[in-house]
């Protein structure tokens, strides 16, 4: 008995694909056809590009290896824009597609890195990085500007946060390192800053989901008792009432405000 075939991808974006398998042939890559049909899923899948970041997070993820790879391709060529969350949960390596097609770059990159006393893991690791925002805003190095990477930043770590076990204090410490290293290839003219790791922005925004009767009395009494006791003595309190509003806004929607 003949066995039924399988069905066939529909034909889309066929050049985008020769393309991709050009360029890898060009770097002497692999172009075997598990490349091409990776490169054919995500395109069938999704076939207006722009809409990948709009699949929930598990679609996202749920491709296979070579249709991963082809994402990256796209995401560092700007022909697709993954968001944060794909981007910390995925974790791709787009600092290898990044050095591949920005050799000069990527040479200068660790070259300064290393002078920085960064060993070389770290340098990759920053240059992952870099290339993470290339893909964030689907613009080339050197096309990026300040309000990029501060915004770039701002929305990495909170997907980092969002999602479990994604490390938002490496997370944070890595894009440090790679500020000084920008810094000194001449990619920005912004010294690199420590910074308390969001810690205002996260407790506004977690304050802004309690009720504002009940938060506007809390923080209140945490005004009254800076006064007179130490700051670490209210910065407690102030955590204590935090984690005790959205507890319970949590329980009973009811409760909106305390005596």
């Amino acid at each position: 008995m003949r066995r039924a075939r399988a069905a066939a991808l529909p034909i889309v974006h066929p050049d985008l694909v020769e393309f991709y398998l050009a360029h890898r042939a060009a770097q002497g890559m692999n172009t075997d056809h598990k490349v091409r049909w990776g490169a054919r899923a995500v395109l069938a899948a999704v076939t207006d590009l722009a809409d990948f970041r709009r699949l929930p997070l598990a679609r996202q993820l749920a491709f296979n290896h070579e249709t991963h790879r082809f994402i990256s391709w796209l995401s560092v060529t700007g022909r697709l824009q993954p968001g944060a969350d794909y981007l910390v949960a995925r974790r791709p390596r787009l600092g290898i597609v990044l050095a591949r097609t920005e050799p000069e770059l990527h040479l200068r990159f660790m070259e300064t890195a290393r002078t920085l006393g960064f060993r070389d893991t770290v340098a990759m690791t920053q240059f992952n990085l870099l290339a993470h925002f290339v893909a964030l805003f689907g613009k080339q190095p050197h096309e990026l500007q300040q309000n990029d990477w501060d915004e770039g930043r701002r929305l990495l770590l909170e997907a980092a946060r969002r999602i479990p076990n994604r490390g938002v204090k490496a997370l944070s410490t890595a894009l440090f390192n790679l500020e000084a290293t920008l810094f000194h290839c001449e990619l920005t003219d912004q010294l690199p800053r420590r910074r308390s790791p969001d810690h205002a922005d996260m407790r506004a925004r977690e304050w802004s989901r309690a009720p504002a009767a009940m938060a506007d009395t809390m923080q209140h009494y945490l005004r009254q008792i800076a006064r007179t006791m130490r700051p670490g003595t209210v910065k407690n309190a102030e955590l204590t009432l935090r984690e005790f509003a959205l507890l319970v806004t949590g329980e009973d929607t009811d409760v909106t405000c305390v005596a």
